[in-house]
């Protein structure tokens, strides 16, 4: 074995490593973010989403049902022919709270449904989310103390609406004519990530296809490694990427093409 085959073993099999490598952590990853706790609050409800996701799903062409579990929806999709469906999920939930970015998996990753959906889907709770107008202040809080708020006039609360105002212990629900001993609302909303509907992440290839593309990169001595990188990468095109580093790269032109669409999609 000369020294240039030695060097393409060895560079195979160390992309192979950090393939396996990625694909542990970015299971890992995917299982830390969907199993965080799911945090509705004010600005978007788990029945607001549920309603807004079920109304987008009729709308979309060829959907025949969506199934909302939290901030996931498993969406069933007629094929083409209409003898058939498919399933695709969109997961919603960005490590607990939803921001409007989305996740798909899907069993035909050829059709754009899915990701018309979760565009449609996300657009609406981004809008919505923007939109909130938390309940107005109130005043400042004199006394810290909830004795303090206890000694509050009844002329002086009766005044005041029902809603969540800020006190010293953090929001309180005032009902009209009580405050209501409810836990302490955290209010993350001053620092959450202003994202739009193009902020939404793109789906990617599962890990097992990722790890079979390096393979076969490895296999024809990085012939077919654009398409490996796209696969890696979660490329938009990588199918794209694939034909033409099959069908065009023994020209080396054809191999560097492919190279970049896989880089730049």
């Amino acid at each position: 074995m000369g020294f240039l085959e030695k060097l393409l073993v060895a560079g195979g099999a160390a992309f192979i490593a950090s393939a396996f490598r990625q694909a542990r952590e970015a299971q890992a990853e995917t299982m830390r973010r969907r199993n965080s706790p799911l945090r509705f609050d004010d600005r978007l409800s788990q029945s607001d989403f549920t309603a807004l996701a079920t109304e987008i799903a009729h709308r979309t062409p060829r959907v025949v049902g969506a199934d909302v579990a939290g901030m996931t929806v498993v969406l069933d999709i007629r094929s083409i022919s209409g003898l058939s469906s498919w399933q695709a999920e969109v997961d919603f939930n960005d490590y607990g709270r939803l921001t409007g970015n989305y996740w798909i998996h899907t069993e035909n990753e050829h059709s754009q449904i899915p990701e018309h959906f979760a565009d449609a889907l996300s657009a609406k709770v981004v809008e919505r989310t923007e939109a909130y107008q938390p309940p107005r202040d109130v005043g400042p809080v004199d006394e810290p103390s909830e004795q303090a708020w206890d000694r509050v006039s009844a002329g002086a609360t009766q005044s005041a609406p029902p809603g969540w105002y800020p006190t010293a212990e953090g929001q309180r629900y005032w009902n009209g004519s009580a405050w209501v001993y409810e836990p302490v609302r955290n209010d993350w909303s001053a620092h959450a990530r202003p994202l739009s509907p193009q902020a939404a992440r793109r789906p990617g290839a599962s890990p097992g296809a990722v790890v079979f593309a390096w393979i076969i990169a490895f296999l024809t001595v990085g012939y077919m490694l654009p398409w490996a990188v796209a696969m890696s990468r979660g490329t938009r095109n990588r199918a794209s990427v694939g034909w033409i580093n099959f069908l065009l790269g023994w020209t080396v032109i054809g191999w560097i093409v492919a190279l970049v669409m896989a880089t730049a999609g």
